[in-house]
């Protein structure tokens, strides 16, 4: 078993693996959501489309982070190869899209 504290572990993983299971179950929620909500239509009134429109703008919250181009994880360099500024970069965006799925 690989323990949370190796170092080789925490120096090495990268997050990419996570972000598509993520993704993967995050398309499998929202098609879900869409069979329901229109076996449903009628009787339950927009529910699993809210449900739905929150799980899509979650999937696309972590499509802005993962491919954000490899210039954009050099966070103290003032030039960067990156379409995002420094004060507001693809995590800010990621923060702002998760926050309006989770109002939603």
């Amino acid at each position: 078993a690989v323990l949370m504290s190796s170092v080789s572990l925490l120096t090495t993983y990268s997050g990419a693996p996570s972000a598509a299971l993520f993704l993967l179950s995050g398309c499998i929620c929202i098609v879900m959501a869409c069979i329901k909500a229109i076996r449903e239509r009628k009787e339950k009134g927009v529910g699993m489309w809210v449900v739905m429109v929150g799980n899509i703008l979650i999937c696309l919250g972590w499509l802005v982070v993962g491919l954000a181009p490899a210039g954009c994880t050099k966070y103290s360099q003032a030039v960067r190869d990156c379409p995002y500024p420094n004060e507001f970069n693809q995590n800010a965006v990621f923060h702002i899209i998760i926050i309006a799925a989770v109002v939603t």
